[in-house]
């Protein structure tokens, strides 16, 4: 640790456990009874977060509801990689600590690119999507040039590893900052059992965590901010394409098999490991007699999509552009499978390449991508799965003209097949806030996701009344607990 800095005497932690529930918090707290996340709950405050977004749910809107204290119908963060200059009169909490003089790190919270600049936060690595490894301090982008490059190559598929000459590199200069000899052996076991049997792909992003968690402390030791963000989405990820296995009764499913088997065990592998760093952050707020919250935004429940389905994915965004008649300079922006992010250089170059996407169509006739959204100069746009789509082979820009047709192999888009997913997302999500003088209470109530900041600026010395005038918003609800 820099011992030339003062030690903060009671910093805040917010652990951003994406998309868990109470009903998978209380699966592995039965199953691992000893465990941090048990003893944390034993002596936590605890609530139930409740999102009212507008819409589809997904991470990258119901987080920053949760950042900025105001929902999806005033910040209009809608997709991953959007201009985000109509939110900007609702400044995430980070930026109204930082400017209030607190210390503030920020690690792998959604919307969270690009580094701003203008405030001296202690740590600042954006999210897993950012559009480039920019980070604060510089000497963390060698993380964040093999997260994004890992995020990117997998897309929707883990694929095999392929190591070119930057990421060794990067991964070499890991060992720099903070990557621990514990970690990398469980990547280089990760990757030969993958080399023995195919399954364990699977698990192969639940890996991501650790390797955040250890670059996240290794800031967090030389820095020791009042206020930090760490956020992970690998249990999220087990969930959606899992969930059937660990809840088999909700499909009335009779579990059969190895494979079965190694499903449902994935979702306490990644518990595990996200207990492993709940009891380092534990350890760390206990120190300073600081306050630790994991959080999440939203929840997950059962979905049934069938057994198995067919997807189409556009491999090669460049050929898809060219190929549908545009012809303009754009940048393709990461997004998560079935959706497609690309920035334009003007808002009419923005309408003629919405134009184009919207008359696509599949051989069945029906538009071949749905939700697709503006907001500035960037267009997301997500396609299709349905076996109309599928079957086709092909997209045609003029509704059932054989003379326009596009095969997929011109238009860059494969087609997959995977694990459906079995796990969806609903407002729900927990809020555990543990730590120094914390009053114990397992009452769960309902919080609306916008009154958890409140509660971390009450924590931190600050006044919620003054800093939610900031964003014309009231104070916390009369129900929020206060010690």
């Amino acid at each position: 640790m820099d011992q030339t800095r003062p030690t903060c005497a009671a910093p805040v932690v917010l652990y951003e456990l994406n998309e868990v529930p109470w009903r998978v918090v209380d699966w592995y707290v039965r199953q691992r009874p000893e465990s941090h996340l048990a003893s944390v709950l034993r002596s936590a405050d605890t609530y139930t977060s409740v999102t009212r977004d507008e819409g589809e749910l997904h991470p990258w809107t119901t987080w920053p509801t949760v950042h900025r204290g105001v929902y999806n119908t005033a910040h209009h963060i809608r997709f991953i990689n959007q201009d985000l200059s109509a939110a900007a009169q609702y400044p995430p909490l980070w930026e109204v600590l930082a400017r209030a003089g607190k210390k503030v790190g920020v690690f792998g919270s959604m919307q969270s690119y690009p580094p701003p600049h203008d405030l001296p936060y202690a740590f600042y690595v954006p999210d897993t999507f950012a559009p480039a490894p920019e980070t604060i301090p510089e000497r963390y982008s060698c993380f964040q040039v093999v997260n994004l490059q890992q995020t990117q190559a997998d897309g929707a598929i883990a694929k095999p590893v392929k190591l070119d000459a930057r990421v060794a590199w990067n991964l070499m200069r890991l060992f720099l900052n903070g990557l621990t000899p514990k970690t990398a052996y469980r990547l280089a076991k990760q990757l030969l059992d993958e080399r023995k049997a195919g399954i364990h792909r699977a698990r192969r992003a639940i890996l991501q965590a650790p390797v955040a968690f250890d670059v996240f402390t290794h800031a967090l030791a030389r820095s020791d901010p009042d206020f930090c963000t760490f956020f992970t989405n690998h249990v999220a990820g087990i969930m959606h394409r899992y969930w059937k296995y660990a809840f088999p009764e909700d499909f009335d499913y009779r579990m059969d098999g190895e494979a079965d088997a190694f499903h449902a065990q994935s979702l306490v592998v990644a518990l595990d490991y996200a207990d492993e760093q709940i009891g380092c952050m534990k350890q760390y707020v206990d120190r300073r007699k600081g306050r630790l919250y994991i959080v999440s935004s939203m929840g997950q429940e059962a979905i049934d999509r069938g057994e198995h389905w067919r997807e189409i994915r556009i491999e090669d965004l460049g050929r898809f552009v060219r190929a549908i008649g545009y012809t303009k300079p754009f940048e393709p922006r990461m997004a998560m499978h079935p959706n497609f992010t690309v920035e334009l250089e003007s808002a009419a170059d923005t309408s003629e390449f919405v134009r184009l996407v919207s008359a696509l169509h599949g051989a069945h006739g029906k538009p071949a991508f749905y939700d697709i959204d503006v907001e500035g100069n960037t267009v997301l746009f997500s396609i299709g799965c349905s076996a109309g789509l599928v079957d086709g082979g092909a997209l045609y820009p003029s509704a059932g003209d054989e003379a326009s047709k596009l095969a997929f192999e011109k238009l860059g888009i494969v087609q997959m097949q995977r694990d459906g997913g079995t796990g969806y997302h609903q407002p729900r999500g927990i809020v555990i806030r543990y730590g120094a003088d914390i009053t114990p209470n397992d009452s769960r109530a309902d919080l609306e996701s916008i009154d958890i900041a409140p509660l971390i600026f009450a924590d931190l010395g600050l006044d919620p009344e003054a800093d939610l005038a900031r964003w014309g918003r009231h104070s916390p609800r009369a129900g929020v607990r206060a010690d």
